[in-house]
């Protein structure tokens, strides 16, 4: 009653509630985990850490991928061709399904390297992309030996 009306009398007018923020997102927002280290920027660490997160490679990291990167395009391209191609036209069944394969592998890496250059994985997904490319290589190289019948 009275009260509350002396009360609201000593406030001044009546405030009006805060209009609702827009919120504003960046084009590709980097996911962190849940948990009070992304509010604070420790990362699990004690103090600050410095190491990049997204997007920033050291010339090393960028050399290494670049290598291994042309290594197993190039290679893919040599077993697809071979493929086609080897030992004879019109091309064996079998070599075609070893092109689907190292094709659908490939897609696979692509679209896992793509998901990383973005920002959407995190650093240790780098290791899972270099197994999956090594993988590929290997494949690779026996669908070739296999083409050109070495060890026959």
């Amino acid at each position: 009653g009275a009260l509350s009306t002396a009360a609201a009398a000593r406030a001044g007018p009546r405030a009006s509630p805060p209009a609702p923020r827009l919120l504003l997102r960046a084009s590709r927002p980097h996911r962190r985990a849940f948990g009070t280290e992304s509010r604070r920027g420790t990362y699990g660490t004690s103090g600050l850490d410095n190491r990049p997160l997204f997007g920033e490679t050291s010339a090393k990291d960028r050399i290494i991928n670049l290598v291994v990167g042309s290594l197993t395009s190039l290679l893919i391209l040599v077993t697809l061709i071979s493929a086609f191609v080897f030992p004879q036209l019109p091309p064996k069944p079998l070599n075609i399904f070893f092109a689907v394969c190292i094709s659908l592998s490939s897609i696979t890496a692509c679209i896992l390297i793509y998901w990383y250059r973005q920002g959407d994985l995190e650093p240790k997904f780098r290791n899972l992309i270099y197994y999956i490319l090594f993988s590929i290589i290997m494949l690779c190289i026996c669908a070739n030996l296999y083409f050109h019948d070495v060890g026959r």
